[in-house]
């Protein structure tokens, strides 16, 4: 079972929350949810194991959030900070830059 295979009318990430909710909902573990969409997405996708885990060797993106998603997937929506192709972004400075107006320099 992978995430997002369809679209739910919501914006991306909003939409991914929607469904990792609905999945726990429907009887899943929060981990299963998860997988979902991490290892699941990336085999179904065949970039399996080098997206969609944290290994040696692996490419990872990681969310850091505020609680515990495994304890209760609602947390995810928790989300304090991203590491992105190696660099940190955390929230507060994303909401920061968006709101400094844009320089043409």
């Amino acid at each position: 079972m992978v995430v997002a295979s369809r679209g739910n009318g919501l914006p991306p990430g909003l939409a991914l929350h929607a469904e990792l909710r609905a999945l726990t909902a429907a009887g899943l573990e929060p981990d299963q949810a998860l997988r979902a969409a991490g290892v699941n997405a990336a085999a179904a996708l065949g970039v399996d194991p080098y997206l969609g885990r944290i290994a040696a060797g692996s490419v990872a993106d990681l969310v850091f959030v505020d609680g515990d998603p495994l304890g209760d997937i609602n947390d995810a929506l928790n989300v304090v900070a991203v590491v992105r192709n190696g660099r940190f972004f955390s929230v507060a400075g994303l909401i920061e830059r968006a709101a400094a107006p844009e320089s043409v320099e």
